[in-house]
């Protein structure tokens, strides 16, 4: 299948191009300005004043990489039963 060079094909990949770019502004918008400055700017002000505050930071931090961590092993376990599953029916499959 030859692909030929058009304007409409030229003008599809600029606009494909443009909202990647968007997109990868967007999330980096997101992490390094909007979630620093926005939603924990506010809040250092009373975990200097109150240590506890800082530290339910910590230990919720803790607890989403945790949480994170688990979930990952589960989809992992979740996929290799899956190969394991797909390659018996193969084998039965091949069998018959």
């Amino acid at each position: 299948m030859d692909k030929k060079i058009t304007i409409t094909n030229i003008i599809r990949l600029f606009f494909l191009v443009g909202l990647i770019g968007l997109f990868i502004y967007l999330i980096f918008y997101l992490i390094f300005y909007l979630i620093p400055y926005k939603i924990f700017a506010p809040l250092i002000p009373l975990a200097i004043e109150n240590p506890v505050i800082y530290m339910l930071f910590y230990i919720a931090l803790i607890l989403f990489c945790m949480i994170t961590n688990e979930l990952i092993k589960l989809a992992d376990r979740e996929k290799k039963r899956q190969e394991e599953i797909q390659e018996k029916m193969n084998k039965e499959e091949i069998n018959n």
